[in-house]
């Protein structure tokens, strides 16, 4: 025979309605528009989980503002009941030292302690919630309890001491569960804090600039050729053939006479007498002059006017995965590439070059933040050459020549600049250093980390301000609350009311909550559609320059935090960051292989403290299942 029979064996139970053994309490009715922000709390039905009074979130009144309350104190030790709502029939208990109020629809069980102990009667109503669930009336999401059906709960009554025993067995039990939380929140918190301690670490301007340099001194940078049809998404495609009208302000129609020699466009505009989607240039698209005496011409499209090209010209779009635009349009405007012109253009009065050779000439692929790097050198020289005011005209040729000699420097990839093993190509440690010499002449930093504007390297959108009408099937809506799992939300809008978002998520762009918890992220994992509501800012990066998962760490490290504190609005309820504030954040970034390397180090971390999150409600779960087992066999008398 077990202990617990031998407990149990030959005890006198008398069955009682918990009214005859209890006094029960119904709370007051505390009015919403006398809420506080300090004084005496309140506990509401959302206060009561788990078994246990839970003292976030509360709710505060002035004592001032209301007559005598005393019967409705909330003491340490005392037991409620939640009688509406979602958590109706759940029992909560005050394990702490804090005194409370017992608001409407939250009641108090007082036990007769001559015949009842006080912590039996817990173990036994919290073993009974879902029969005390049943007795509400109502239905769908307001189930309400009445005092009466409270009070006709019948209880078993064994002796004080029986009482007494059976509480000092399930009290271990819950204690077991009680430490096992505090054990695995302490290691969660040490693991928590041990990651934030590497993550801060890593992310900080000396230990990048460190990893950066040894890096990128001891990486082997790769070099390739390709030619333009291999880094094209999709063929080289001629124009439109539409005719040329008078300017309508808003559509141009780009034609071979309107690019002029420094690779910009002339003044004067014309429009088609056709638009045709498929004719219409995207951000970057790069155009060739494929006739007559400006052939081998070309130009980049950095405008945002909306443009239609003509049929004498050929549209490049450049694989952004292989190369980024400015730099090919930059090798575009090599010795080189006129070389390749002058030998590729038919001979005769109206020379011409297809888009099949144009296709064949060849680019040097080098790791794209290296490109990035030589794009942002030339940019300055080009703004340089810009600037001409004050200049004398031998000032400003000296300026064209000082450009071209570094483009050609730059962008010329003889033996000097490369050395091979095992049959591959790797760009020289002469090349790298003429890179960083060059980048110190313009001001940028090639190797090492730049302190740079949110808004310099990424667009910043937010969702809708308009209240979301919820449907049952439908876009999914995700809002501050939907942070931690945006892709667990049960909210959804119309497929007509999401059609009306100008920018909608796309793969890699980082969500931030902009109000209350501010700064935490999460990164959209694919294309699909994903409204998203005003309390979430959506930041979409430049993945050439940043990561999205290093960007996500960036913003939630500890400098993050401090930039954030720079720009939230604290006098706010709830606090918030206005929009055109985020992009004024500013962060360290390096090189994307130093980013990789980062990411995947804090990654490894982020698993370790998810791991223990994870396994901590698990094991929890199993010492709660041993607490109910031993509870329903001591609390099991026969009538």
């Amino acid at each position: 025979m077990s202990k617990i029979d031998e407990l149990l064996k030959n005890e006198k139970v008398e069955w009682k309605k918990l009214g005859e053994v209890c006094e029960f309490i119904n709370g007051y009715a505390f009015k919403s528009n006398l809420f506080k922000r300090k004084g005496s709390p309140i506990i509401r039905i959302t206060n009561i989980n788990s078994g246990k009074i839970n003292f976030g979130d509360l709710k505060y009144f002035d004592l001032n503002d209301y007559p005598n309350l005393n019967n409705y104190k909330i003491y340490p030790n005392d037991i409620v009941v939640a009688m509406s709502g979602a958590t109706t029939g759940k029992i909560g208990y005050n394990y702490t030292d804090n005194i409370a109020y017992l608001n409407q629809r939250v009641g108090k069980f007082i036990p007769n302690r001559n015949i009842l102990e006080n912590r039996f009667l817990f173990h036994f109503l919290f073993s009974k919630e879902d029969l005390i669930f049943s007795l509400a009336s109502g239905t769908g999401s307001q189930p309400n309890l009445s005092k009466s059906d409270i009070e006709k709960i019948e209880i078993p009554i064994p002796s004080i001491e029986t009482q007494e025993k059976i509480v000092k067995i399930l009290d271990k039990f819950t204690n077991y569960v009680t430490e096992l939380q505090a054990e695995l929140q302490a290691e969660l918190q040490a693991r928590t804090k041990q990651y934030e301690y590497y993550r801060d670490m890593l992310l900080s301007e000396e230990y990048l600039n460190k990893l950066s340099c040894h890096l990128e001194e001891n990486r082997l940078l790769k070099l390739e050729w390709k030619t333009l049809d291999e880094i094209s998404v999709g063929s080289l495609s001629y124009g439109s053939g539409a005719s040329a009208i008078d300017y309508d302000g808003e559509t141009r129609y780009i034609r071979i006479t309107d690019i002029n020699d420094s690779g910009g466009l002339n003044k004067e505009k014309a429009s088609p007498n056709v638009v045709e989607e498929k004719y219409i240039l995207n951000n970057e698209d790069i155009l060739f002059a494929r006739s007559g005496a400006t052939v081998g011409k070309n130009y980049i499209h950095l405008i945002n006017d909306k443009c239609i090209y003509a049929g004498y010209l050929i549209r490049l779009i450049v694989n952004r995965e292989i190369a980024l635009p400015k730099f090919v349009f930059y090798c575009l405007n090599t010795n080189r590439y006129k070389i390749f012109v002058d030998n590729t253009k038919s001979r005769g009065s109206q020379p011409n070059i297809n888009a099949k050779q144009y296709g064949s000439f060849k680019i040097p692929i080098i790791p794209i933040e290296i490109q990035n790097k030589v794009v942002e050198i030339l940019d300055k020289f080009r703004s340089l050459l810009a600037d001409t005011k004050g200049l004398l005209p031998k000032e400003i040729e000296q300026r064209q020549k000082q450009y071209e000699y570094y483009r050609e420097k730059l962008l010329t990839f003889d033996e000097n600049s490369v050395k091979r093993e095992r049959e591959r190509a790797y760009l020289s440690n002469s090349y790298l250093n003429s890179l960083k010499e060059v980048g110190e002449i313009v001001g940028v930093t090639v190797f090492g980390v730049e302190l740079k504007k949110l808004e310099d390297f990424a667009k910043i959108y937010d969702g809708t301000h308009q209240t979301p009408k919820y449907v049952n099937i439908g876009v999914p809506f995700v809002s501050v609350q939907d942070i931690k799992n945006i892709y667990g939300t049960n909210k959804y809008i119309t497929i007509e009311e999401y059609n009306k978002f100008k920018v909608k998520p796309r793969k890699n762009d980082v969500f931030m909550t902009r109000i209350g918890d501010i700064g935490t992220c999460a990164i959209v994992k694919n294309d699909d559609d994903l409204a998203y509501y005003v309390t979430l800012a959506l930041i979409r990066p430049s993945n050439d320059i940043v990561l999205s998962k290093f960007l996500k760490y960036l913003i939630e490290s500890n400098q993050g935090k401090k930039e954030l504190s720079k720009r939230i609005l604290h006098n706010a309820t709830p606090i918030k960051i206005n929009l055109g504030e985020i992009g004024k954040l500013k962060f360290f970034i390096p090189s994307i292989p130093v980013q990789e390397h980062i990411v995947s180090i804090l990654d490894k971390f982020d698993n370790i403290v998810n791991n223990i999150s994870k396994g901590l409600p698990k094991e929890i779960e199993l010492r709660q299942k041993q607490y109910e087992y031993y509870r329903e066999k001591l609390l099991s008398f026969e009538r």
